[in-house]
């Protein structure tokens, strides 16, 4: 234990760093996961190895939405939208990677398993109060697409109430997610990003590139901060 908060961050950290097993699940203190979470999650983990993928295998679940009395949420529509969002990533966008540029699809650290490879190839965890879930599935898209659970009864399922950090932390998200974003782009335009499917002109054409850096003009200024896409754009 810490004898003051040092932050999540710290935590997930020391654990990534005590870890022997082959693959690591998150967990957070308020939360539960659905009675075939495990299970799901060391199958996907075992089809990584037939496929000789399992260094770079992580990945994450659906989401549901539970109370303090254990009761599902369903007139958040912010927070829905984000729960049934993956839905609309597989079917519509070029790549799950792409639309976690867009959505912390990932909801929570929770929510996240990984190799301790990869976990221990990205050391850990940065230090944000607010995004260093985003932040961490970002870096690992850099390596591979994320195995997503939607089998049933598989599902995390996040807290949300008046005193959790999400809402506590909320004034630093536009700040820290400027960072994340800025620290994404710089890795995937001036290096080759292992991943083919995410987001980089190394992986793309100019139209698509164009399209994508236009839908969002934030991205559009962030990327032109980190290299010249002219060529692209």
């Amino acid at each position: 234990m810490n004898k003051v908060n040092k932050g999540a961050h710290t935590n997930y950290n020391k654990a990534i760093g005590m870890v022997s097993a082959d693959v690591i699940h998150f967990m957070n203190t308020d939360d539960w996961i659905a009675p075939n979470r495990v299970k799901s999650v060391v199958d996907a983990y075992c089809d990584a190895i037939d496929q000789k993928i399992a260094d770079t295998f992580w990945g994450f679940g659906k989401v549901l939405l539970i109370d303090e009395d254990n009761q599902s949420i369903s007139g958040d529509g912010f927070w829905q939208y984000l729960t049934h969002i993956i839905d609309y990533s597989v079917r519509y966008m070029p790549s799950t990677s792409f639309h976690l540029l867009r959505d912390n699809l990932t909801i929570s650290t929770g929510n996240i398993f990984v190799s301790s490879v990869l976990a221990k190839k990205l050391g850990g965890f940065n230090n944000y109060k607010y995004v260093h879930d985003w932040d961490f599935a970002l870096r690992c898209i850099l390596f591979a697409e994320p195995i997503i659970l939607d089998n049933f009864n598989a599902e995390y399922m996040y807290r949300h109430h008046p005193g959790n950090s999400f809402r506590k932390l909320g004034h630093l998200g536009h700040l820290e997610s400027f960072e994340v974003l800025y620290r994404y782009f710089s890795n995937a335009m001036l290096r080759l990003p292992e991943n083919t499917k995410t987001f980089s002109p190394s992986n793309y054409g100019a139209v698509i590139v164009k399209a994508f850096l236009a839908e969002n003009p934030a991205h559009q200024q962030i990327a032109e901060k980190v290299v010249n896409l002219s060529s692209y754009i």
